[in-house]
């Protein structure tokens, strides 16, 4: 990924835009922040366009995957 493309995903993420999140295995999760704490998600969202681990809650609610993230790690 061009470091053009990720100053825009990171304007779009500081802007309010949904964050994803495309496993091995080819499943796209929504990812959530938790409002007790945020940190987590906020990791996540420093590592856009990398390869990264996320933990969390899992809720799957009409065809939509999301995950809460409890833990975000760079792999």
């Amino acid at each position: 990924m061009s470091a053009a493309m990720l100053v825009v995903m990171g304007a779009m993420m500081l802007g309010g835009a949904p964050v994803g999140l495309l496993t091995a295995e080819g499943e796209v999760y929504l990812l959530v922040g938790d409002h007790a704490n945020e940190q987590p998600y906020k990791a996540a969202q420093q590592l856009a366009g990398e390869r990264a681990r996320v933990t969390g809650t899992v809720y799957k609610r009409g065809g939509v995957q999301a995950i809460v993230v409890s833990k975000t790690e760079k792999s």
